[in-house]
């Protein structure tokens, strides 16, 4: 974990400032230019996934359901997480990094405010993986883990294609939402797992 957060800590401090890189453009226009199969169509699924107005109403389901099977550590586990979300905005701030302009890459959605890192691409590895974590380790063991396994990285994949697609972020953004979110991620799930074996010990 400590070298996933120098990673991040780099790509934060080249991504920051009002500079454009020109990785971000050759890669967002490659993007931009390959003819995917069902690309729009991927592109919206990934974009509504990753939007606050889709995950934290179905994140707050979850936490409810978890509620009344009294499943605490689960619920605790996912609110940490919706909490955490709530960072990409001092991230943005911080990082003050602009969105692509309509001059260099194809812009279909004209997202308003700042664009490093990606809160889409942040909040879809949080929550998506958040939920794929409590689904997998409430399965038993067997070929049904397999299923959380696959969907969830299918659903982050799909969320930043749509972010770079739609013109609304640059790759370096979707990035560094991913790279961000998975800190975050796997901060909660190493605290999670210390609290667990915590009580496991003073209840021996």
């Amino acid at each position: 974990m400590g070298v996933l957060a120098l990673v991040v800590a780099a790509i934060t401090d080249v991504a920051a400032g009002r500079g454009i890189l020109s990785t971000d453009v050759t890669f967002g226009r490659w993007l931009q230019g390959e003819q995917v199969p069902l690309g729009p169509a991927i592109a919206a699924f990934g974009n509504a996934a990753g939007s606050a107005a889709v995950g934290v109403p179905l994140a707050l389901g979850a936490i409810g359901i978890l509620a009344v099977l009294r499943r605490w550590s689960d619920a605790l586990f996912l609110l940490g997480l919706l909490v955490a979300r709530a960072l990409n905005a001092p991230l943005k701030e911080w990082a003050s990094s602009p969105r692509p302009p309509s001059t260099i890459l194809h812009v279909t959605e004209a997202a308003r405010g700042l664009g490093f890192p990606s809160g889409h691409s942040m909040g879809v590895v949080l929550l998506a993986g958040g939920l794929g974590y409590v689904a997998f380790t409430a399965l038993p063991l067997g070929k049904l883990r397999v299923i959380p396994c696959v969907l969830a990285p299918l659903v982050v994949l799909a969320t930043g294609y749509g972010r770079i697609e739609t013109g609304a972020h640059w790759p370096s953004d979707v990035l560094g939402g991913f790279l961000w979110g998975a800190l975050l991620l796997l901060t909660a799930i190493f605290l999670r797992r210390f609290a667990t074996a915590f009580r496991a010990a003073r209840g021996h």
